[in-house]
């Protein structure tokens, strides 16, 4: 498994619970690029307002490689890695297929030579097409999971990234474990998630072995610490004389079928489709997917052979069931000739392989050993070779889709500016909880819908004099008092505006600390010099304590126009590499 595709499936698992991740979104009038340590600072200052990332909201992608009539693919390989056109997107019945072989003699010497007349159309396994290519079924993009997709990306599934629970928030979560007392204290007993070997004892476990326990714990940690471990899962008892030897784990596959079998999962849903795919499909884990051979470096009387299609002997210590043999001709001079390779049996369990073949076979016996080395075996060495599609085609990004309607801004009072231009990726931002508490934003919250914070500061503003009052778009200087201190804050931003009567209105600002919030009030807005209009309240601070978190990205953009505000619909789509 490459790294970054275990990194992508880490990440979208993390998200919700152990990083809460914020889309902050404004607009910028600096000259700035993205990414660079202004528009770092300027996201801070400059947002309006931010969404909390759902896990719904992202999904692991790679590049659009849509099947197209008379083009070459590339055959998958288990053993180099893979890159570009080796798996293919139908956009008729939104299947994904990994390219086995390109041609019926499955001979790498003329790999490339044939193209794809026939448009993989088939539903589960592999299946061979007439063209001489044959495509194995990984995956199926439904309506739900066609808003990732775009002309350059197609998003990928995979049982590592299901998430089957509930999408209660974390403390409903740590409640439910905790059978309503997350405080009490008792033994957090931890179970092998997956069959492991202990690096220091050597000792075996089994999936669902008991491993260690802790005493006098509280529950909420035992969840929290355990929480989306790839390891481990954990179970609270109240004493030692409770804990079970064995817990029964059941992992994603089980899960998704029982739910397909309690319709918890319907037809709408990929994995509903990914778990039909594994269950019918004939390859089982550790079988032999393919095998391929070069023979461009030799003549036809070095390929002689006394028999047709002679079988090899495969030797292993794992696997068993697979047969493999040698295609062959008869040629104008009646003699047997190898033209090729096949796979009659894929078998199972197969974690190493070598091929032999009595010498006796070939015509000219010194050239056995040399075929032999030409010969590739791919084999599949995960949990069947539709079980992760995310590594197997080497997701290397991760696609993060969001939508914000205008009702979404009106119910958490954000005035809509008159355009926005950047968008922010920040990671763990803090916000100070009711009690008080500076906790990290977010972490009370559904984990897998989305959640809008407001990142601007309104405040309610009445006319002196004849002045005028500030209108969206104008920047304007603040003067308020701090500790008996006059303090002048310049080039705020009025990014909307609600007009209330003649001499009052509400001001959305931006370009501003958030922290001075607490003492505008009876401070003054100055349009000019000498115009200015008097600060009567607060009406709403932002959500967030500013500069906290981390930033991962920050991107400047035209494609946040706002055409029409009053059925505006914003939609922020990213790519992120991982």
């Amino acid at each position: 498994m490459s790294t970054r595709s275990q990194n992508i499936k880490n990440f979208i698992k993390e998200t919700g619970t152990k990083n809460q991740l914020f889309l902050f979104v404004g607009s910028d009038e600096n000259s700035t690029t993205s990414d660079s340590n202004q528009t770092s600072i300027d996201i801070w200052r400059n947002s309006n307002f931010a969404v909390k990332v759902g896990q719904n909201s992202l999904v692991p992608v790679i590049p659009n490689i849509t099947w197209i009539e008379k083009k070459p693919y590339r055959p998958w390989s288990s053993t180099q890695i893979n890159t570009g056109n080796y798996y293919v997107y139908n956009q008729e019945n939104g299947y994904v297929y990994l390219c086995i072989s390109d041609n019926t003699k499955n001979r790498t010497d003329i790999r490339g030579q044939n193209v794809s007349n026939i448009r993989p159309s088939h539903t589960v396994g592999t299946q061979s097409y007439s063209d001489g290519y044959s495509w194995k079924v990984l995956y199926k993009i439904t309506p739900s999971l066609e808003r990732f997709v775009s002309s350059s990306w197609i998003p990928v599934v995979s049982f590592d990234v299901f998430d089957g629970s509930s999408q209660s928030t974390l403390a409903t979560q740590t409640s439910e474990f905790c059978s309503g007392d997350p405080t009490t204290k008792g033994v957090c007993a931890v179970y092998a998630k997956k069959a492991l070997i202990e690096s220091n004892s050597s000792d075996e476990y089994a999936v669902g072995d008991l491993y260690s326990t802790m005493e006098e714990v509280a529950c909420a940690e035992c969840f929290h610490i355990f929480l989306d471990n790839d390891k481990f899962v954990s179970k609270f008892y109240g004493d030692k004389s409770s804990v079970a030897s064995t817990y029964t784990v059941t992992d994603s596959f089980d899960e998704i079928g029982e739910k397909i079998n309690s319709n918890e999962i319907s037809l709408s849903s990929p994995y509903y489709y990914l778990y039909d795919i594994n269950t019918n499909d004939e390859l089982e884990e550790g079988s032999v997917v393919s095998a391929f051979l070069d023979l461009s470096s030799f003549t036809q009387s070095q390929l002689k052979v006394t028999s047709e299609n002679p079988q090899f002997t495969i030797i292993s210590t794992t696997g068993s069931g697979a047969v493999i043999k040698l295609t062959t001709y008869i040629n104008s001079s009646n003699s047997i000739i190898v033209d090729g390779i096949t796979v009659e049996s894929n078998g199972s369990g197969y974690k190493d392989l070598s091929l032999e073949m009595d010498s006796s076979v070939f015509v000219d016996g010194s050239v056995k050993d040399l075929i032999i080395s030409t010969i590739e075996i791919n084999l599949d060495k995960i949990d069947g070779l539709g079980f992760d599609p995310v590594d197997v085609l080497d997701a290397q990004h991760l696609m993060i889709d969001v939508k914000i309607e205008k009702s979404q801004l009106e119910t958490e009072k954000v005035s809509l500016p008159d355009s926005l231009n950047f968008f922010g990726l920040i990671s763990n931002p803090e916000e100070i909880a009711s009690n008080g508490t500076q906790i990290v934003a977010g972490t009370n919250q559904n984990k897998k819908t989305d959640t809008l914070y407001r990142a601007s500061t309104k405040i309610a503003l009445s006319r002196v004099s004849t002045n005028p009052l500030p209108n969206t778009g104008e920047s304007v200087d603040i003067e308020y008092t701090k500790n008996g201190q006059t303090i002048t804050s310049k080039g705020a931003k009025v990014s909307g505006i609600q007009v209330l009567t003649s001499t009052t209105r509400n001001a959305e600002l931006s370009n501003i600390q958030y922290d001075i919030a607490d003492d505008l009030v009876g401070g003054k807005v100055y349009t000019s010099s000498s115009e200015y209009s008097t600060i009567t309240s607060v009406v709403e601070q932002p959500d967030f304590v500013q500069y906290t978190g981390s930033i991962l990205s920050t991107t400047k953009t035209n494609n946040l126009q706002i055409d029409d505000p009053d059925t505006v619909i914003i939609r922020i789509n990213m790519v992120k590499g991982m």
